[in-house]
């Protein structure tokens, strides 16, 4: 059950970032949430780097791209 809210939190985060930086702000608020609650996770950008992590549920923000056309990527662990 953990492996697939973190997939739909996966999936969710990219949906959120692929065209947002277009015509939104330079970031976009992501919820992680699971059943149950106090699940630590990571997030890593393309990279590999992580740029966040935490214990859900929780919401921050993530930058959306580095350009027009170039969406950022990023996993949960």
């Amino acid at each position: 059950m953990k492996k697939i809210v973190i997939a739909l939190a996966t999936i969710n985060t990219l949906t959120l970032t692929g065209c947002a930086s277009l015509i939104n702000d330079t970031t976009t608020p992501v919820k992680i949430v699971s059943i149950p609650d106090k699940v630590e996770f990571i997030i890593k950008n393309k990279d590999g780097f992580m740029v966040h992590d935490g214990t859900t549920p929780e919401t921050f923000n993530l930058d959306n791209g580095s350009g027009y056309f170039s969406s950022s990527r990023y996993t949960v662990e």
